[in-house]
């Protein structure tokens, strides 16, 4: 017999053949067939899948509520004197110090050589929260590197702009991430 109702196929057949995408995945004794494994490999779900007494129960476990954090991305755009673009991403590299900080998920340094008058140079910070990125300023991180500079001569210009963004995300539990540490 052919069956969509998984339950109904296990209950009253001793061999199951399951299929996906028209060929066979499993086939063998619906206890062997029907496991946690086979529900997220066939249907992207994840079930507890039990045999209590002759008749299966297959119930989908919910999907955690999704997470919202806020993510501060501060845009540091420096116009260059053409040319010497590379000058403050050396610059940068030697006195940043940006990710010995706390609240500081990642970092780009962005550089443009092709405007006609100047290079730019952009460098892109990710924080938890503006009071992290405000900390970071008042940091002995940043102020000893900053100490003693006078702003080269090769900036021209410079502007730092904040954009505050959404993120949403499903937060994976410990038992999923034993589950895909297992496959």
């Amino acid at each position: 017999m052919v069956l969509h109702d998984l339950q109904q196929a296990a209950a009253y057949c001793d061999h199951m053949i399951a299929m996906k995408d028209g060929e066979i995945h499993s086939a063998g004794d619906p206890r062997t067939v029907l496991t946690k494994g086979f529900m997220r490999e066939v249907y992207e779900l994840k079930a507890k899948v039990s045999f209590d007494g002759h008749y299966p129960l297959i119930i989908p476990v919910r999907k955690p509520n999704e997470e919202e954090q806020t993510m501060i991305i501060v845009t540091n755009t420096s116009q260059i004197v053409k040319g010497s673009g590379d000058k403050l991403v050396e610059r940068f590299d030697r006195i940043g110090k940006v990710e010995q900080m706390e609240g500081f998920p990642g970092l780009e340094v962005l550089w443009t050589q092709n405007l006609k008058e100047y290079d730019e140079v952009a460098v892109v910070t990710r924080r938890t929260s503006k009071d992290a990125f405000q900390a970071w300023t008042k940091s002995e991180a940043f102020r000893e590197p900053h100490k003693y500079r006078n702003i080269p001569d090769y900036i021209q210009d410079n502007k730092i702009t904040f954009q505050e963004v959404k993120i949403r995300r499903n937060p994976m539990t410990e038992t999923a991430l034993d589950e895909t540490a297992a496959q």
